[in-house]
């Protein structure tokens, strides 16, 4: 049985008004005509959307049909208690799934003082498309919990975009960021700038300081209440039995990591001409050696070894690939710079530096064949 509630994107005590606000704002994000531009399999998607929205609202808004699905449907874990808007209640329960969407609805209920902040299902279509389209390759629409707009022009294709996985920001001059739940350890706010781990990401330039502070800090208290939910996630805490020897790595990751370090110092020096050539980094250096220190404490946590080994492998891969294309020229595996959901923010940066020679080449390629055919 379809969860009304949770279709509408509302609590199980909303009175009449919240369900048709929130019917209004899946209306809007669903509605097929939105969608006439786009594919069949799209709009099919979306029409099946539209139908279950519709059976939402005409269920919840009957009081009778609404009593009766009450009684059949078992009780969420995520309800607000009160019916007071939870950003009012000081004293307001926690929820008890690390739910992002859940959570920041409870926070940011009824919060007047977002501009640039927008919470699904109430994201501006417009907006959410742009984003995607910029910045959101491999998401879907339905996926997206929050978008900030940090465009001066509230085209919204550059900001930062939540998800229940990861949260992606794109600042025009410094480019993407992808970061993955379970790898952040801190987020923090310093006037309009916003950091991960210690690091500088994007500067929200149109965005006022007092409203990248607020909704920082609840993404601070989602970081904390998930580690308290899900214990083990978060930096320094362990799952499991920690590996014999807490100061030292087994032989298997120890032996990876040097691999995967190797592979990517030699990728540096290699790329590094063309990097002064272009004046452009095409790898953040500051950034990747943070990222391999973390990565080692990760190989030392028994809950956490098995997926760094793993990234440190497609490190180690796509290091090795890249210099071996930049030497010879040969085609690479497809697979290597197509993007993968789940991947860190340095496989990422490695997949696409890849793609960028594949295209060069194939670019200077075209060049010469273009002269040869007009020198005929």
């Amino acid at each position: 049985m379809k969860d009304h509630y949770e279709v509408l994107g509302v609590r199980r005590s909303a009175a009449e008004a919240e369900i048709a606000l929130g019917y209004k704002g899946r209306r809007t994000q669903y509605h097929p005509d939105k969608y006439q531009g786009s594919d069949a399999q799209t709009l099919q998607w979306a029409t099946a959307r539209m139908q279950e929205v519709n059976e939402a609202y005409a269920v919840l808004s009957d009081a009778q049909r609404r009593a009766r699905f009450d009684a059949l449907s078992p009780q969420s874990s995520d309800d607000v208690a009160a019916d007071e808007p939870a950003a009012n209640r000081r004293d307001a329960p926690a929820p008890t799934t690390a739910s992002l969407q859940n959570f920041l609805h409870q926070r940011f209920a009824s919060d007047g003082r977002f501009s640039r902040t927008y919470f699904a299902p109430s994201i501006p279509l417009k907006k959410l498309s742009n984003a995607l389209q910029s910045y959101g390759r491999g998401i879907q629409a339905e996926e997206v919990v929050a978008l900030l707009d940090t465009t001066v022009f509230g085209g919204a294709k550059d900001g930062v975009m939540l998800t229940e996985n990861q949260i992606r920001l794109k600042d025009m001059g410094s480019g993407l960021a992808i970061w993955r739940w379970p790898d952040i350890r801190s987020i923090d706010a310093e006037k309009i700038g916003i950091y991960i781990n210690g690091h500088k990401l994007i500067d929200c330039l149109a965005v006022n300081e007092g409203e990248v502070a607020h909704l920082v800090s609840g993404l601070q208290a989602f970081l904390q209440f998930r580690s308290q939910a899900r214990p083990g996630l978060q930096s320094g805490q362990h799952r499991g039995k920690p590996q014999e020897g807490a100061d030292t790595l087994s032989q298997k990751y120890r032996s990876m990591y040097d691999m995967a370090k190797r592979e990517f110092l030699g990728l540096c020096e290699k790329i590094q001409k063309f990097e002064f050539q272009l004046g452009e980094n095409f790898i953040e250096r500051e950034n990747a050696a943070a990222y391999f220190g973390y990565l080692e404490q990760c190989l030392r946590d028994a809950g956490r070894a098995e997926r760094a080994w793993a990234i440190l492998g497609e490190i180690a891969i796509l290091s090795r690939a890249t210099v071996s294309f930049s030497d010879t020229g040969k085609t690479v595996p497809p697979d290597l710079v197509r993007p993968r959901d789940g991947d860190s923010q340095l496989v990422m940066a490695l997949r696409a530096l890849l793609h960028f020679l594949q295209e060069a080449v194939q670019e200077a390629e075209r060049q010469v064949e273009a002269q040869q055919f007009f020198r005929r």
